[in-house]
């Protein structure tokens, strides 16, 4: 019998060789589902036989034979008896070890494997089980992880292939919880075997759950008490579930695979439109409660299982929360043992080791488990500073380094040193790299060493009063060298705007929330020469603070005037706090801070804006454009805020601080109000207290509102050029696009440039474009262009200009018009005048990706899609990756794809248009010549305001990219090759974008030597781009000085 099936195989695979397919064609159906079932249950046996003979001749399963491998790996075996499966596993490993090119897709069947819909396709493909009892999930999801780890033994180099895998097939944010839940139980039980990958499976669980966190934005409050209660999902451990029977309607989740695999291509774009719609009209907007509710539960679900899942490998240290007993439903084991009906958290005994012990290793069990652990805490406290740090909007998933903070004093020491070193240092270094850290990011990490120390009951005494001297230390330096400054003479304008001391207000910030939670902390334990006393003198005996606290009262004092910039709920906790425990009195200066005026728009002698006019935060000067109430506390970020999530609330509650556990009593409250109220009624002698103050702010620490343009964009409303009519086709429309700073930077740069620049409001319109990327994650570039867009940018109309709003594109309603609408509207009206339309791109193409998905019948009107962007071989944030493509290089790729001729200008050209010192004399008076000599005076209010923008510009890609000679000009480039495209080089070449590299993510491959066999059309399977090869840099400077020279004349940066 065996040998009959041998040599059918044999004949079917040189009959193929022939070109005879049939018997080939027979030999594949007979792994095809359908053609199994008619025979009925006797053909597993002969199913054993055929897999039997194929295993004989597996190294001559060559390309040729492509889809007889394919059926295999596509059947339903998980769902055939026991000595079937056996079969499958052992030939599956013969086929990868003697045939390696089918391992992508035996672990694509793998990863799919682990999701919630395998069981179901399974199923549906209605093939005869071999076993007289039902399956369950567990056994299922058994079978593939058995297969896995024999490949694993087979092939070590396995894990690179698989780990882009199973990122591919994780549960969009918006499928269901259980398809979320099922996958990371699964993954989490892959990195228990497979250690290689532990790492970055944590780390894409972890982003995963924070693109969830993020789209939380009501109160846990809101949820229905009725709906909230329901909530124990695992009760009855779906794993042990019968297949089909699950009764939770995902039935209808399953399918073939053919429409998986669509569901999977479709899903994200979708998903991602979606989004983008609903992030614009956010505001407009109602909460959706169920599908809040619905994300609240999913995400909770997975923090859940990963909160058990570190639990399980912990070790004998027991943080406080978890020595108590108390009710939660029980975590489901990933091993194969029953579920116990027990609603405690899990033993600490894991159920499933992660330990990999090595030959040789002498070290014993406690150990090796520490050291585990350690690993584990460095590897989450690496995702932390590469991707939670940065996600200003996430709401809990930064407790998973919180919790584990708890286990042992030295994490929390690293956590805390850590958070200390990105919040005060400008640059940090791990010493083989030296990496500068953004003013948002140090700015981000002061709020979260704030809100740790003041919230983690196992950051001690002395670790509190060990983190708040440093902060200290830091204010005093930062205080000591303003006073130096206006000690020495220096003005308002000499001390900087509220860029500069951002940090300084962050760090103040965590030092006020520090106190307010820990002030008995902050006490000497004894009287010694060290402490020292401060505030009013009282009948009871005065109390004695740390020395390092003494800076407060100088710096509440100061000129910076934080009590005016920090939240008004810290600042009025801390003053009240601060009054109750004789530390400090506060009320003089807040009194001051309300009566005082801002004057947004006065500028200092010099031209430059004082203190007070940058300090006015944009998202309170621009509520109209953000739609959301003026109110400083929605910007302030505290990110370890109360933990309300219903069910993973227990791994936290024991080990955090509650306020109501530290607020001082109501007797205290009250004697503190009578005391308030007696000081009003008094006639004060002049205080000493009393400081003077240069204005009005509140603490930004952005809340992701993450959405921006690059510099350039807002450059490229200025470029006036009267040379062709399409220019002004594309100029009536400056659409903002996520990029180098958040948006409500961006939008009002656009705004404040056409105004400068002498644009009139009926001409051009601003439109706020899509806030985020389609797939990839969010990037912003501030140490380049300046935390807001515009770094170093002096003599712009103020942020807080009213006049600024006329600019705004909006409806009838008073509404903020999208740019996709914008986009489409202004396209159309002008393809009806028999013209067609230039779109030019200085950024992120996300809304011009949207537009050619959503419009494919608009695209006859577009003339050609202009860029700047990408680079031939060489990239400029990373080693091949220039900035704009890979902030969101699947946007990039889809604009490629249209039918439509594009043209890119790479960093390659750009690099070649330095502002050199000869030109930046030029720029600054028009009939400047002597090229070796100083920098003259500007002739002109506009011409000063660019000199500012290149030279700061000039200072940040030397520092960063070593260029001497002058800063390169980018994003103008664009409107010059559509002015006078004459003065370019151009190559038409195949170019393409690299999605999934992970060193060459955004990578613009273009195909110079024509590898790849493409026609004349442009999009999917042509030549399409037009590539510049160099610029007359001559010619583009000229342009450039002659708008400049005409802006002049209608600027109203000139008549003031």
């Amino acid at each position: 019998m065996k040998n009959m099936y041998l040599s059918f195989v044999n004949d079917a695979l040189l009959q193929k060789t022939r070109g005879d397919t049939q018997p080939f064609d027979e030999l594949v159906n007979q792994f095809n589902p359908n053609t199994t079932s008619a025979e009925g249950v006797s053909q597993l046996p002969q199913l054993r036989l055929w897999l039997l003979a194929l295993s004989h001749v597996v190294s001559r399963l060559e390309r040729t034979h492509a889809d007889l491998v394919k059926a295999i790996v596509k059947m339903p075996w998980t769902m055939l008896d026991s000595a079937t499966v056996k079969s499958y596993t052992e030939f599956i490993g013969m086929l990868i070890s003697a045939r390696p090119e089918y391992l992508s897709p035996v672990l694509g069947m793998i990863a799919k494997g682990f999701t919630h819909q395998s069981g179901l396709q399974a199923l549906h493909s209605c093939i005869p089980e071999g076993s007289s009892s039902p399956l369950t999930r567990r056994v299922i999801y058994d079978r593939v992880h058995n297969l896995l780890q024999h490949l694993l033994s087979l092939v070590p180099t396995l894990p690179s292939t698989l780990e882009p895998l199973l990122v591919q097939n994780f549960p969009h944010k918006r499928q269901k919880e259980i398809m979320h839940t099922t996958y990371v139980r699964n993954l989490l039980r892959v990195s228990s075997y497979c250690p290689e990958l532990a790492d970055k499976i944590l780390a894409t669980i972890v982003d995963r759950a924070i693109q969830i966190d993020v789209e939380i934005q009501a109160e846990l409050e809101e949820l229905d008490e009725q709906e909230a209660g329901q909530i124990d999902v695992f009760e009855l451990d779906p794993f042990d579930n019968i297949v089909g029977q699950d009764g939770d309607g995902t039935d209808s989740e399953g399918g073939s695979d053919d429409e998986d695999d669509d569901a999977d291509n479709l899903s994200d774009i979708s998903s991602t439109f979606g989004d983008l719609d609903d992030d614009v009209n956010v505001p407009d907007l109602p909460p959706n409660l169920p599908y809040f509710q619905e994300m609240v539960f999913k995400l909770d679900a997975i923090l859940s299982l990963i909160f058990s899942h570190f639990h399980r490998n912990r070790t004998v240290i027991k943080p406080q929360s978890l020595q108590s007993s108390l009710p939660l439903p029980e975590l489901p084991p990933f091993d194969d043992s029953p579920a116990t009906s027990s609603p405690s958290i899990p033993s600490s005994t894991p159920a499933v080791s992660s330990e990999v012990v090595l030959l040789n290793d002498n070290r014993t069990p406690l150990e090796r488990r520490r050291s585990h652990l350690r690993a584990q805490f460095h590897t989450l406290l690496s995702i932390f500073d590469r991707t939670i740090l940065r996600t200003f909007k996430s709401r809990y998933t930064q407790f998973l380094l919180f919790w584990y903070s708890s286990l042992d004093p030295e994490f929390a020491d690293i956590f805390q040193g850590m958070l200390v070193e990105r919040a005060l240092l400008v640059a940090t270094s791990d010493g083989l790299s030296h990496t500068n850290t953004s003013v948002i990011t140090r700015a981000a990490a002061a709020s979260y060493i704030g809100s740790f120390v003041s919230r983690a009951l196992f950051v001690d005494r002395e670790g509190a009063q060990r983190v708040v001297g440093v902060l200290c230390d830091f204010l005093k330096a930062h205080l000591t060298s303003v006073e130096t400054i206006l000690h020495e003479g220096g003005s308002e304008a000499d001390i900087g705007g509220m860029t500069q001391h951002t940090v300084f207000y962050a760090v103040a910030q965590a030092v006020f929330l520090i106190f307010c939670f820990r002030w008995r902390d902050l006490l000497e334990d004894e009287v010694g020469d060290d402490g020292f006393i401060i505030g009013r003198e009282r009948e009871t005996s005065s109390r004695r603070w740390i020395p390092q606290l003494g800076v407060l009262q100088r710096i509440v004092t100061s000129v910076l005037n934080p009590l005016r910039v920090c939240s008004s709920n810290v600042v009025a906790q801390f003053a009240r706090i601060a009054h109750a425990t004789d530390f400090l009195y506060c009320y003089t200066i807040l009194e001051a801070n309300k009566r005082s005026e801002y004057h947004a728009n006065k500028p200092s002698e010099e031209g430059t804006q004082s203190l007070a006019a940058h300090s006015r935060p944009s998202s309170i000067v621009f509520p109209s454009l953000l739609d959301e109430a003026v109110n400083p506390e929605l910007h302030t970020f505290f990110p370890f805020d109360p933990y309300r999530l219903p069910k993973s609330h227990i791994y936290i509650r024991g080990i955090y601080r509650e306020w109501s556990s530290v607020a001082l009593d109501e007797e205290e409250e009250e004697e503190e109000e009578e005391e308030e109220e007696e000081e009003e009624e008094e006639e004060e002698e002049p205080d000493d207290r009393k400081v003077e103050f240069l204005g009005s702010s509140a603490l930004l620490i952005p809340r992701p509102k993450p959405d921006a343009a690059s510099l350039g964009e807002s450059l490229g409303a200025m470029s006036i050029s009267p040379m062709r009519q399409v220019v002004a086709s594309v100029q009536m429309r400056d659409i903002q696009v996520h990029g180098n700073a958040p948006s409500h930077f961006t939008a009002v740069n656009a705004a404040r440039c056409l105004m400068a620049f002498g644009s009139k409001p009926d001409d051009v319109k601003v439109y706020r474009g899509v806030d985020k990327p389609l797939i990839v994650p969010n990037k912003h570039d501030p140490e380049i262009h300046g935390p807001d867009g515009l770094g170093g940018v002096d003599g712009l109309p103020d942020p807080a200009d009213p006049e600024l709003n006329r600019w705004f594109a909006v409806d009838q309603d008073g509404e903020a018009i999208s740019a996709l609408e914008g986009m489409a509207k202004s396209i159309k009206q002008i393809h009806k005048t028999g013209e067609k339309v230039t779109v030019v791109s200085c950024g992120p193409m996300s809304n011009i990706a949207i537009f050619v998905a959503a419009y494919p019948n608009l695209l006859s009107a577009v003339e050609e899609f202009v860029f700047m962007g990408g680079g031939v071989g060489m990239g400029n944030r990373s080693a091949v990756a220039e900035f704009n493509i890979m902030c969101d290089p699947h946007a990039t790729q889809i604009v490629l794809d249209a039918p439509v001729q594009t043209v890119m200008i790479p960093i390659n050209v750009s690099h070649t248009a330095i502002v050199t010192r000869a030109i930046h004399q030029k720029l600054l008076a028009s009939e400047a010549q002597d090229e070796a000599g100083s920098l003259p005076p500007a002739a002109t209010n506009l011409r000063h305001t660019l000199s500012t923008l290149i030279s700061f510009f000039a200072d940040t890609y030397k520092s960063t990219f070593g260029f001497n000679e002058g800063p390169p000009l980018h994003d103008a480039l664009t409107i010059a090759y559509v002015s006078q495209p004459e003065l370019f080089n151009t190559v038409r070449r195949r170019v393409d974008v690299e999605l999934s590299g992970i060193h060459t993510l955004g990578e613009t491959v273009v195909d110079i030597w024509d590898y790849q066999k493409c026609d004349d059309t442009w999009g999917v399977g042509g030549k399409n781009c037009l590539v510049a090869q160099s610029v007359d840099t001559n010619g583009f400077f000229d342009i450039l000085l002659s708008c400049i020279t005409h802006a002049d004349g209608v600027s109203p940066l000139n008549k003031v």
